[in-house]
């Protein structure tokens, strides 16, 4: 939404770049994370229909994205199409306010494998520590 809004606003090269690098790290971003976000509030039955409907949804906005390039490909209205990205971009944030969180399910996976809780380390303490087992792993 913000990487739009600064391409579609460019008055300069350098703008414009930036805008790009916004659009990319989004596009990146929200490539990691819904497919995630999904699996997580899927209850089972459906969850690989929801996989593979992400990736359809995916293609089907990339084609509706460059089918939108067409009529807008004059030299006073490229900037149209930044504007419909923000529009998306904005039902799509007011539309994220309306989600309720997954139920959890209790399965074998949210318990420690060796059947204690063990500490999380951090980078330093990785990297610091004298046990012999996490030593040989780095």
């Amino acid at each position: 939404m913000f990487g739009s809004t600064v391409v579609g606003l460019a008055n300069h090269l350098s703008l414009m770049i930036i805008g790009r690098i916004l659009i990319g790290l989004g596009c990146g971003l929200a490539t990691v994370t819904v497919p995630l976000f999904l699996a997580e509030i899927a209850p089972p039955s459906i969850k690989k229909s929801l996989g593979i409907m992400n990736q359809l949804f995916i293609v089907f906005g990339m084609l509706a994205g460059q089918s939108l390039s067409f009529p807008f490909s004059h030299e006073a209205r490229w900037r149209y199409v930044f504007a419909v990205a923000v529009v998306i971009g904005v039902v799509q944030l007011l539309g994220s306010f309306f989600i309720k969180d997954g139920e959890k399910e209790k399965d074998d996976e949210e318990e420690p494998l060796l059947g204690q809780e063990v500490e999380p380390l951090s980078i330093k303490g990785l990297l610091t520590t004298n046990d012999s087992k996490i030593r040989r792993a780095c």
